[in-house]
């Protein structure tokens, strides 16, 4: 179950009477992490030891942007292998739809010639081959749904300017090569200064919430 939030009445609680409780508000839940995610994290930090206190932290904020900006890419790469795993399926669909004659033989007699016989096992391999793919990708989706799903759990329990900004720096303009901290300082009505330092201040809370 959610957690929820639940306040008094104010007008009951002044006439001394009943108290009813608000309407509650569900608080989002975070997806459960697992062993997965975290190696997924520290292998975006990297793993030299030998390093000061500032350049790990150094380190820690350019995993961190790693992370959102696989995030905000997360839609983009979720819609091409949703393209891919369609094209997957239409040519196992067209593997199955070989015409009979190639099959049997027909109408040129009733026994399987040897060429016939390699067309269907040919076939056979390629739809083995490219239900393979399918799973491959599959998975991949399956694994990048999970860990988008988490990044965005932990951007949104940040607060809300801070929030705003890293989606719309790393999900509205993560493609975009320059004049990103413009736009993105337009949309917020704020000073680019003021923009970068949101972000700042986003990601180092990002650090301490997700750093293995």
């Amino acid at each position: 179950m959610p957690r929820i939030c639940a306040g008094i009445d104010d007008d009951a609680a002044a006439g001394g009477g009943i108290k009813i409780p608000t309407p509650r508000r569900p608080v989002p839940r975070a997806p459960q992490r697992n062993k997965k995610f975290s190696i997924f994290v520290k292998n975006l930090e990297g793993s030299r030891m030998d390093i000061s206190a500032n350049e790990k932290r150094q380190n820690d904020r350019a995993a961190v942007r790693r992370l959102l900006m696989y995030w905000g890419n997360a839609e983009r790469t979720r819609t091409d292998k949703e393209r891919q795993l369609v094209t997957v399926d239409e040519e196992i669909e067209s593997q199955y739809d070989l015409h009979p004659q190639r099959l049997t033989g027909m109408p040129h007699g009733c026994e399987v010639s040897d060429a016939t016989y390699n067309a269907a096992l040919k076939a056979t391999r390629e739809i083995k081959r490219l239900e393979r793919k399918k799973r491959r990708i599959e998975a991949e989706l399956q694994e990048l749904n999970y860990h988008a799903s988490m990044i965005e759990f932990e951007v949104m329990c940040l607060p809300p300017l801070e929030c705003e900004v890293i989606k719309l720096r790393y999900v509205e303009y993560g493609v975009a090569k320059s004049g990103y901290w413009e736009k993105v300082a337009q949309r917020m009505h704020v000073s680019q200064d003021w923009a970068k330092a949101l972000e700042r201040h986003g990601v180092e809370r990002l650090i301490n919430r997700i750093a293995p």
